[in-house]
């Protein structure tokens, strides 16, 4: 039986909480703060019901999902670019890091970029392009970096690698993915969404802890 008090306090605290996070992850304009990693925090106050109804509203939406994998790749950058590391250690860190950017990027390109380029908008098309460019910038480093031996030459293109990939990730955060989010419907949405994991599932061999993202 289910005390007055425990429906008032679901009332006045739980169904606010659960609809303002929900307001803010529907909202174009995702922060970077609002991730997956709240959960455990509600999961102090509420039932685990709730926070799977949260985790599953989190996902809903191609742009999140994407998002999720931008999280991972900057998890992995630090290391990747820290001189005073052992280079075993980040080479270690650069073989989950391109496995997951590789995978990510190819998924993208034929689960967003490609429909979007559909869609009317001349800044929606520019963004689009502009992602497709900074892909192939890192892919160019990466051939480079895998192809030398000589642990200076790797070091200063680990550095740019991991510039380059910081700006892209920060812009399409900016500017495309809530272009998407707004300019394609949520049927069409969830549909790039799908498309998406399927690819990020079929393309990443190499799959860790730290280089998962959405695989998780």
């Amino acid at each position: 039986m289910v005390s007055r008090s425990s429906v008032g306090i679901f009332s006045l605290v739980i169904i606010p909480s659960i609809y303002n996070f929900s307001q803010a992850l529907n909202n174009p304009k995702i922060p970077d703060a609002v991730t997956v990693d709240v959960l455990p925090i509600l999961g102090l106050t509420v039932s685990p019901l709730v926070a799977v109804l949260v985790l599953l509203q989190y996902t809903k939406y191609l742009d999140q999902n994407v998002i999720q994998d931008h999280k991972a790749l900057r998890n992995i950058l630090d290391l990747l670019k820290d001189t005073d590391k052992k280079m075993s250690a980040r080479r270690q860190a650069y073989k989950g890091f391109s496995a997951l950017l590789k995978s990510h990027s190819s998924s993208e390109e034929l689960a967003a970029y490609i429909p979007t380029k559909k869609l009317s908008g001349r800044e929606m098309h520019l963004k689009v392009e502009e992602g497709y460019v900074e892909h192939q910038l890192a892919a160019d480093m990466m051939k480079r970096m895998e192809a030398t031996k000589d642990p200076i030459v790797w070091s200063a293109h680990a550095n740019v690698l991991a510039e380059n990939v910081e700006h892209h990730l920060k812009e399409e955060e900016r500017d495309l993915l809530p272009l998407i989010r707004k300019s394609v419907s949520e049927k069409k949405n969830l549909a790039m969404l799908k498309k998406y994991k399927s690819l990020r599932r079929q393309t990443q061999k190499f799959v860790t802890a730290k280089n998962a993202g959405v695989l998780k």
